[in-house]
């Protein structure tokens, strides 16, 4: 991505892909950032 020039975050969590509500809290304000016009 970043030699494409997309801007973008990575994060890792440690646990799978059930009960993850919580990380809403860190990729719903960068999509709402994303999507503002």
């Amino acid at each position: 991505l970043a030699q494409a020039g997309v801007r973008h975050t990575y994060e890792e969590f440690d646990d799978d892909h059930s009960d993850i509500d919580y990380r809403l809290d860190r990729s719903l304000p960068f999509l709402s950032r994303a999507l503002r016009p």
